[in-house]
């Protein structure tokens, strides 16, 4: 397999981050411990067991090709939830470092540990949930970064131009959301001092300043559902979740919504903390998260933490994307997207 990451791997750090010569690069995963084995999802801890191995020829790769860099590799018990904080030694590993390649199961970006990080100048990819196939030849990684920045820049101005986005799909979501700019643009561009982003990327995005409708997620879309969940939301919360009743009942208790008297950490979750467009035309996976946020003729809509984007203002311990595919978007009205076609 190392023959068939190699070109993306050496595309990341080329082209991505713009390696330097003498910088050190830290390859960072998450594993399960011995005790988790006993009582995880044995999908999950087969799929986290080849995440730790791509990880390791990831390192194994780059130190190779790029011999004029220090090459670490380090593993940390997985916190088993995205935006959860994986420690101060992670942390501080993460600050002894220039760049950061984060192939996790479940996702740092929305972590003051790797806030931190990036406010010291460390530039880091975040891929929660990366697979082998995204570093082959036709994967998702392997795209034209002009053209990827063309895109975002024409969405970016778009998307800041109006001030109301609504989201309709046939299978019954119906949502308006509040447009607060600026726009942050997702377009693999790693090379400046504290750089932040996903691989694969792709994408615009930006902290909502209101919500109201209903979102529908039907299975395999980006999300482990055996049923269609509807997500009710009003003023810009969640506010009941109804349909899926394994997942859906999973996250109603985060989000507190079975309780008279939610925690506080609880109200934070539920507030909707992102809208964001895919621009990829390489991102083809409808379940996986990662890409299937990038996918061209996409749109996400995400609750919990925004703390980092541009006039995000909700700091939350999750952060969970919903993934629509062929929606219709319209931008104050205006028909920019119809079902998944971009009519602009």
């Amino acid at each position: 397999m190392l023959q068939r990451i190699k070109k993306s791997v050496e595309k990341i750090f080329r082209q991505n981050f713009k390696l330097r010569k003498g910088e050190r690069v830290l390859i960072l995963t998450d594993a399960p411990l011995s005790k988790d084995v006993e009582r995880k999802d044995p999908v999950l801890l087969e799929e986290m067991s080849e995440r730790v191995e791509l990880a390791l020829n990831v390192w194994r790769v780059g130190r190779k090709l790029f011999k004029n860099n220090l090459f670490n590799f380090y593993a940390y018990p997985s916190t088993w939830q995205h935006g959860k904080e994986p420690g101060k030694e992670v942390e501080k590993l993460m600050k002894n470092h220039d760049v950061v390649v984060a192939i996790t199961t479940f996702s740092l970006s929305h972590t003051k540990a790797r806030r931190r990080a990036t406010k010291a100048g460390v530039r880091i990819a975040s891929m929660p949930g990366a697979t082998k196939q995204m570093f082959f030849e036709q994967g998702a990684l392997n795209v034209n970064y002009r053209r990827l920045k063309a895109y975002c820049q024409k969405w970016k101005k778009l998307a800041e131009s109006a001030d109301t986005a609504r989201i309709t799909t046939d299978s019954g979501t119906d949502i308006e959301i509040g447009i607060a700019n600026p726009f942050e643009v997702d377009d693999g561009d790693l090379s400046y001092e504290g750089a932040f982003g996903n691989l694969p990327a792709g994408e615009v995005f930006a902290a909502p300043d209101d919500a109201n409708g209903i979102l529908v997620v039907e299975p395999n879309e980006g999300l482990n559902l055996f049923e269609r969940m509807e997500i009710s939301i009003e003023n810009g919360k969640v506010v009941s979740i109804g349909g899926e009743r394994f997942f859906g009942r999973e996250l109603e208790a985060k989000l507190g919504l079975n309780r008279k008297t939610p925690t506080k950490k609880q109200l934070s979750r539920r507030v909707i903390a992102e809208l964001g467009i895919g621009v990829n035309y390489k991102a083809k996976d409808p379940t996986n998260v990662l890409e299937a946020e990038k996918i061209k003729g996409t749109v996400h809509v995400a609750i919990g933490d925004n703390s980092s984007f541009p006039n995000g203002k909700n700091y939350s311990d999750l952060h969970i994307d919903f993934v629509l595919f062929k929606p219709t978007l319209r931008l104050d009205g205006i028909l920019v997207m119809k079902k998944g076609k971009w009519s602009v």
